[in-house]
Order: C-alpha cells, then structure tokens, then sequence
C-alpha cells in the first residue's frame, strides 16, 4: 500500500458516493485509494467497504498518509472550516463547493499557496462541463468582457418540462427531486441564489477581483404559474433562467433572472439538466462551453479529473485579486414580461400591452425597471 495514493471524502452524499465510485472502478486510478470517509451516519459504512467511514474530522487531519482531501458535503461554515483545516495541514483540497469559493476565493488561494497545496474546485461550476481551468487559462492572454450562461441545471431541468412537455411547475420540480437533479429544499436553486455564487466565482476569475455574491440581484422561478406559461408561450420564445455579466474598466453589470428568449438564441436550445457557458474574450472571440450541469457523475467525474490532476501535478491555478471592480446596474434597455401581484398597478408609460395581471412593458432601462420590481409576482425579461 505504500505506493497507493491516499485519499479522504468529505460527505457520502449524493456526490461523494459517485466520487467514490469512480475511483473504485476506473482502472485507471488503481494506485488511488479512499481510505476515510466523514460522514455522520456511520450506517453508510456498508456502501464502501474499502474504506473507514467516520464523525470525527481530525481522523483524517492528523492522518498523515492522506495527501488529498476531497469536499462533497455542500455545507457552509462547516464546509469552509474544513476545507481551511485541510489546506493548513498541507493537504491538497478537491471541492464542488460553489457557496465557500464564493465567499472565500481569494483567502483560500493565498492559504494554499502558502503552504505549497492545490485548492482545485472545477465542479464548483457547471457540473461535469470543464470551465474553471480553460477561464484561468483563457484570462492568461485575453481580457475578458462578458460571459452569460445557464448555470443551474435544476431550474433548466423543471423549465424543459413545463416549456416542451406542458407539466405544472409542482410537477417538474417533484421529477427533478426523483431523478436526483434537486435538492429536498430546493430553495437556493429556484430563487438564484445557486446561479449567484457560479457567477460569481466566474466572474471574480474572468475579471481578476473580487465579486461580492451580496452586490448581485437576483429573480428565481419560484413564483412562475400557468399563466406565465401560456402567456411567455405568446411571445414564441421559451424560458430560461440566466446569468449574465459584463465588464467593461472595472464597472460590471451582473445579474440572474427569468428570460424569455427566442428559437434562433442558442441558449433557447438548452434543456433538460444541460448548461451552457458563453465566454467573450479579446483574442479568443466568444467561447462556449457546453454540458450536463447536475447529476451525480458529471460533478463526480469533475471532482475525479481534479484528483488526476494533482496526482499528475499538471494542473494549479491562483486567483489574482488585481482589479477593484464596482457592481452597478446596466444602462441596457430591455422589454419585460411582468405578472403583477393581486391589485397592484404601473404607469401607463411603461406598458405596451397587458391582459389582466400580465404586462408587455415598453423597452426601459434595469434601474427603471427596479423602481416597480415590488409590484411585481413574476417577470421575465425579453431577449431575441
């Protein structure tokens, strides 16, 4: 065993379970071996007979035979205490963590590089589709102005069947639920705040500075009914829920929201669990990366490249907070779908037509619109 390479897991869920089945399967990687695993039901000791699974933290901290500490657990503060453990006990830190890197992106680069680590974190964004490492290489020679994306692959996942398969919104979610694509609560994937913390961690890489996740407005599909439906079907386009961000002398135009966009838009092609990722760049031109954002093997098999990586000492990056970046509102005009809430109104200037409750608003600016937000029980912006 002394030429194994040994690694622990962080968490037998979803993710971590599929880590650990890769790894025991791959041929590839017969010189890798999960040796111990935290989790808190020790039950799960029967699914991995090859490895210990345990509650305590510092048996795998103190074990100084593992080299490389792989993080599925999806948690906050415990999460990033651990991972910052890790790093400091000079161990080489995998992560799917999209909340601590978020928050945390520029302390944990400069504790790895401190004490001579990898911190890779590819399934923090966009599941199984490889992006952290191309935009760091991307950003080595181009500057980068603008990436959009659909970067959940949950909400994707409910809007295909609402959008091609005419099922309710409950419906969709129940089905994303069983196929494992959503969680029990899948509350930061509809309300944004998943899609939040991605763009974020893009964008800070992209720009070279830091994104606060708390500067970023967002608009989930909680609150989308069978209206919406039938109406945003009217205007021929679909829905998707996408990122957007744009940079340009440091000022950058970030935000998630509802869009309706039209059959020639690509992102009108996107369904199911898929993302797509588009990257516009000085030299490379607009770059798009495409494939499953969710489910349990492309992130595992994201998180497994990581270890390949490590293990074959080709792969490092480190974020570069070189820029002061200033979050505003974007000075484009747009057309909005809007639902109002019961017994709420806006201007007449604003509308171009309205059945009921839902509203075509005339082309105005994001900082007008967010003067009626609060009217508002759900919208969709209009794109071609």
């Amino acid at each position: 065993m002394s030429n194994k390479i040994k690694i622990a897991i962080l968490g037998l869920g979803t993710v971590g379970f599929g880590v650990y089945d890769i790894i025991t399967k791959s041929p590839y990687l017969n010189n890798v071996v999960v040796t111990k695993i935290l989790d808190k039901d020790l039950s799960k000791q029967k699914l991995v007979k090859k490895a210990e699974v345990t509650i305590n933290y510092n048996d795998i901290i103190y074990d100084k035979e593992i080299k490389i500490v792989v993080e599925t657990m999806g948690a906050g503060e415990f999460s990033y205490h651990c991972i910052k453990r890790a790093l400091e006990a000079k161990k080489h830190v995998i992560t799917a963590n999209k909340e601590v890197i978020a928050l945390h992106l520029e302390e944990l680069s400069k504790l790895k590089e401190k004490k001579g680590v990898s911190l890779l974190y590819e399934a923090s964004v966009g599941g199984g589709i490889p992006i952290i490492y191309p935009l760091y290489e991307i950003v080595k020679v181009n500057e980068v102005d603008e990436i959009q994306g659909i970067l959940n692959g949950t909400t994707n996942f409910i809007l295909t069947k609402m959008f091609q398969d005419g099922l309710s919104f409950s419906d969709s979610l129940r089905l994303a639920q069983e196929k494992g694509f959503a969680e029990a609560d899948p509350t930061a994937d509809l309300e944004g705040l998943d899609m939040v913390r991605k763009i974020a961690i893009l964008s800070s890489i992209a720009y070279k500075g830091v994104i606060h996740i708390e500067q970023i407005d967002h608009f989930g599909i909680t609150n989308i009914n069978d209206e919406d439906l039938v109406n945003i079907k009217k205007t021929g386009g679909v829905l998707k829920l996408i990122a957007s961000s744009k940079q340009q002398k440091g000022k950058v135009n970030i935000l998630i929201e509802p869009t309706i966009v039209q059959p020639t838009n690509l992102f009108s092609t996107v369904n199911e669990e898929n993302n797509l990722i588009a990257i516009n760049s000085s030299f490379n031109g607009n770059l798009k990366f495409f494939g499953k954002g969710a489910g349990r093997y492309p992130t595992a098999n994201a998180i497994v490249n990581d270890i390949i990586a490590i293990i074959e000492a080709r792969r490092n990056y480190t974020f570069e907070n070189k820029n002061k970046l200033i979050v505003e509102d974007s000075s484009d005009v747009n057309r909005y779908y809007v639902r109002l809430k019961p017994n709420e109104f806006i201007d007449l200037e604003y509308i171009e037509k309205q059945e009921n409750n839902s509203i075509i608003t005339k082309e105005i600016s994001r900082t007008t619109f967010k003067q009626i937000i609060e009217k508002v029980e759900f919208y969709a912006k209009i794109v071609s």
